[in-house]
């Protein structure tokens, strides 16, 4: 049903930015989706922009974006180039190595993206979040913030985020939800995230409950990504270790399904891709980094092209993208440290 809905929005969310066109579009990406060509026939659907480079408030250690050599925001400008480029966008998520609240253009971009008729969210630690900024975002349309919060509890939010702000984030968000009542606004959608790892896992049940307790609408639990700046972390994955995660995901699900929770989590298993597990990203969707650098994703590290230099056709259906495809689709899983195909795969690629 949730696929469904999403398919439907999508189509509807064509229709306004592009009218016929956009259903057109559409369509073809329905073809691309069943037969995964090399050449796609449908233009990318899918934006997530670097908005921010090596700069944060916080020094979690499964991300350390602080240590990057890069220190950069996308200025509001390059942003718009990027967007007007990508007539077909239906979904933006903004995005980078580091907070994305610091952004300073962050409420520019978002009411750019919004006239256009696309879907916006970001991922936030929520420490800068306050009432005049929940207002705004309120005001501009946002459709989704996703809180890292990953821990229920004070200390074990302090012992992977570095920082003694618990306290200040689930207040933050509560302020928020209170916001978005007294506005009568259904938008933005609120997530918790919850990077599970072995020193967090037991307070997965518990985080559940904190959700509910928050009135938020979702929790995502994503599997430790042992991405180049989560190196050192590898004792804590738990994608060897059922004996300690399996329990704490039955209680989670038993927990989200009693209060009404949307609950999402990796498989943790190892299965073989096919047809109806593919990573679809190589045929929808365009990481794009301050830089104008673009990738299929966030684990990618080999440029594709370059949008500010090159033209987007020749990017999108060029040499690299072609021969990209075709890997995938043949299982070859040539993403290094790819978080998205190990969630399919129910294994890390180490």
């Amino acid at each position: 049903m949730g696929r469904l809905k999403k398919q439907f929005q999508y189509i509807i969310a064509s229709y306004k930015t592009k009218r016929f066109a956009g259903i057109m579009n559409y369509a073809l990406r329905v073809l691309d989706a069943f037969f995964l060509p090399a050449v796609t026939m449908a233009k990318p659907i899918k934006l997530q922009t670097e908005t921010i480079e090596g700069i944060c408030n916080i020094d979690c250690g499964m991300c350390r974006a602080n240590e990057s050599p890069k220190k950069d925001e996308m200025k509001f400008e390059q942003f718009k180039i990027i967007l007007d480029k990508l007539p077909y966008c239906l979904e933006l998520k903004l995005t980078g190595c580091g907070e994305t609240m610091l952004v300073k253009d962050l409420l520019k971009m978002i009411a750019y993206a919004k006239n256009k008729g696309i879907h916006v969210s970001f991922y936030t630690n929520g420490i800068l979040l306050d009432r005049e900024k929940s207002d705004a975002f309120i005001g501009v349309g946002l459709d989704e913030i996703t809180f890292s919060l990953n821990a229920a509890t004070a200390q074990t939010y302090l012992s992977i985020m570095s920082a003694a702000a618990f306290e200040k984030v689930t207040g933050n968000i509560r302020s928020l939800m209170e916001l978005k009542r007294l506005r009568w606004a259904r938008r933005p959608l609120v997530r918790l995230s919850f990077v599970a790892m072995k020193k967090n896992i037991h307070e997965l049940p518990l985080f559940i409950e904190l959700a509910a307790d928050l009135g938020v609408h979702a929790v995502i639990v994503q599997a430790l990504s042992l991405t180049r700046s989560a190196r050192g972390m590898e004792h804590e994955t738990l994608f060897h270790d059922p004996l300690l995660r399996d329990g704490h995901i039955r209680q989670a699900k038993k927990i989200a399904h009693r209060k009404g929770i949307l609950l999402s989590y990796p498989s943790f298993r190892n299965k073989q891709m096919n047809y109806l597990n593919m990573c679809q990203e190589p045929w929808t969707k365009m990481q794009i980094s301050i830089q104008g650098d673009v990738t299929p994703c966030c684990r990618v590290n080999t440029g594709f092209g370059n949008i500010f230099n090159d033209d987007i056709d020749a990017i999108w259906n060029g040499h690299t993208y072609r021969a990209f495809r075709k890997m995938v689709k043949n299982n070859r899983l040539p993403c290094e440290y790819c978080y998205a195909l190990a969630k399919q795969l129910g294994l890390e690629k180490n």
